[in-house]
């Protein structure tokens, strides 16, 4: 898979304008949040004094560790493009919509690996295992919720903006599904669309994302032996494996139309 080009939007006067500008937002942010933040400082390499801040915003990155994170920046020091400078430093922030936290990695090149979240209030806390997972599980939902379907509408007119497919094998879609079994009863802590005015068990940024995944992959075996073990523990959710079975239903009659309509063809 070629990986998408990595955009470039540059803070020469005022270094990490970005940063703070997300920091001050943390309050004010509403259902999944924005896309993750990638900033990088780049030194001149015959002047040290000169260092400029670059970042891009991205979607689909595996947001399940610090390490995974840190692996993302990693590929972003090296530019074949530009001789004329080196990065030494990246941070990478990924708000987690279930906490309401920014999770953020820091990288120094060569070095050392920092991690932290930051709260509402601009506090640093520690980031445990748990809050990793919920943001794993909000990455994956963002990257569907801001995913283009081809109107120019749903990128939400953020700029520099790079996307990656967040689901890309079945050890993946194993982790997804796994996190969203474990969190799925928190899901309407991540709120939902305006037509649903109050979030509840079955209608929320959570399930949204898995019957979109669902839909969009025909993953529907998958979608079904989740919502079924889900319905043993709160019968609400028979209405979630209702709506994958009529997808599944609708296909496999779509492929018998189609079958029907080629075989006709031939007579």
């Amino acid at each position: 898979m070629v990986a998408p080009a990595v955009p470039e939007l540059y803070e020469e006067e005022d270094i990490y304008a970005a940063i703070d500008a997300r920091t001050e937002s943390l309050q004010n942010l509403r259902e999944l949040g924005p896309p993750d933040l990638a900033y990088l400082v780049k030194q001149h390499k015959t002047h040290p004094d000169r260092q400029t801040g670059v970042y891009h915003h991205v979607t689909g990155i595996d947001a399940s560790s610090s390490a995974s994170l840190a692996a993302y920046v990693n590929t972003l020091t090296y530019s074949p493009l530009d001789k004329t400078h080196k990065v030494v430093s990246g941070i990478y922030c990924c708000y987690n919509a279930s906490s309401h936290l920014d999770m953020r990695v820091e990288v120094k090149i060569p070095g050392s690996l920092e991690s932290s979240c930051m709260d509402e209030r601009g506090d640093k806390r520690v980031a445990t295992d748990a809050l990793w997972l919920e943001t794993f599980l909000c990455a994956i939902l963002r990257a569907y919720w801001y995913a283009d379907d081809g109107s120019g509408d749903a990128i939400r007119k953020i700029v520099g903006v790079r996307r990656f497919n967040p689901i890309t094998n079945t050890e993946m879609e194993h982790k997804f599904l796994d996190a969203a079994e474990r969190l799925f009863f928190m899901g309407r802590q991540l709120s939902s669309d305006p037509v649903t005015q109050v979030p509840n068990t079955v209608s929320n940024h959570l399930t949204s994302g898995l019957l979109k995944y669902i839909h969009t992959t025909g993953r529907y075996t998958s979608g079904i032996n989740l919502f079924e073990k889900l319905r043993t523990r709160d019968v609400e959710v028979s209405s979630l494996l209702a709506r994958v079975l009529v997808m599944a239903d609708e296909e496999v009659q779509a492929r018998l139309s189609a079958k029907a309509r080629e075989k006709g063809s031939w007579l």
